[in-house]
């Protein structure tokens, strides 16, 4: 998230709403994006929850001016083989990507983006073991992403690792490179970002 609000500030965006579970208004990225320009709005809430997600709109009334774009990169990841996957985890994976992306759907309608840009997985297309559930959850994002008007501009983007993604661990990249896919270049991956 801080990778890709830095690059919105590089290229010109002066006000930015980094939203969490829990936000660190005082992380290292969050100054570097202050220090090129922007104003850097926190907000508390989690994506899959529509009444916090509601505040934190209106939170973003009071205090900003009005959203212009969503780059929705929330996700949950564990891994487990099929047969023991259990209501709990999948419930926990499916959550940010499911019901996060139809809540920003619902309470972004009406309101005139310029992107919705949903960060779904090579998962969804290629598989990975361990990952059903991470595949079937990035699978709704792409399904959506076709499926809604395309007014609403809205695309999802089916990446693989970026070499700065906190959620694979050291042996899980190793794991990635092994089986052929390559973490990308972070300015690689947001140069390919901008022109999608």
């Amino acid at each position: 998230g801080l990778v890709v609000a830095r690059w919105l500030a590089e290229h010109g965006a002066r006000h930015i709403a980094l939203l969490g579970r829990r936000p660190d208004l005082g992380a290292p990225g969050v100054a570097e994006i202050e220090a090129l320009g922007a104003k850097v709005h926190t907000v508390q809430a989690d994506v899959a929850d529509e009444a916090a997600m509601a505040r934190a709109f209106e939170q973003l009334k009071r205090d900003a001016p009005p959203l212009r774009g969503v780059m929705h990169a929330a996700a949950a990841l564990s891994a487990a083989p099929l047969l023991q996957l259990d209501d709990a985890m999948v419930r926990q994976m499916l959550a940010p990507k499911l019901a996060g992306t139809l809540v920003l759907k619902r309470l972004t309608r009406g309101m005139p983006l310029d992107f919705l840009v949903l960060f779904s997985s090579t998962t969804a297309l290629l598989g990975a073991s361990g990952l059903a559930h991470y595949a079937a959850a990035n699978t709704f994002l792409d399904t959506l992403a076709e499926a809604i008007d395309a007014s609403r501009r809205v695309i999802s983007v089916n990446w693989g690792t970026w070499e700065v993604m906190r959620l694979a661990s050291s042996d899980d990249q190793r794991s990635y490179r092994e089986g052929g896919l390559q973490p990308m270049a972070a300015a690689d991956a947001l140069d390919a970002l901008g022109r999608l």
